[in-house]
């Protein structure tokens, strides 16, 4: 068999990628000190008022470090979608709690949205209501003096 140029060419290159995906490389080091590990939601009436609907959310936050971790606060980044119907007037969380290693702490809320004129239908249809959290905290670390 006879190869060409144009043949050894993509054949070197197919062995370079194939080879380059094989190479383990350094993870990037991120911090994963706290996990989410999943989210309960519930939507619902906002009282009396059938223009509005109530999103009510529980996020359990695992501490995944070796220490204690204090969380100030956390608040819930918002979807396309939903930002803009939003009537709650500060969506951040005042948790001012301590998790320790290994443990899970439950951080609950509730957003008010403008849902006038749409059916229910339309109002699962604005999902995802959260994508992401932001929290605020602090390390712990303990101090262990020996005399």
């Amino acid at each position: 068999m006879k190869w060409n140029k144009s043949v050894a060419i993509i054949y070197i290159a197919l062995m370079i990628v194939l080879t380059a995906c094989n190479i383990s490389k350094p993870e990037d080091k991120q911090n994963k000190d706290l996990e989410v590990y999943g989210m309960s939601s519930a939507l619902g009436s906002a009282g009396n008022d059938l223009d509005k609907t109530k999103f009510s959310y529980t996020i359990p936050i695992t501490n995944n470090s070796d220490e204690d971790i204090y969380i100030e606060w956390m608040e819930p980044v918002l979807g396309d979608k939903v930002s803009n119907r939003v009537l709650s007037s500060d969506l951040r969380i005042n948790v001012q709690n301590k998790v320790i290693p290994e443990e899970s702490l439950e951080i609950a809320g509730e957003i008010i949205l403008d849902t006038k004129g749409l059916t229910k239908q339309q109002i699962t249809e604005l999902e995802p209501f959260i994508t992401e959290i932001v929290i605020d905290c602090q390390k712990v670390i303990e101090l262990n003096w020996q005399k």
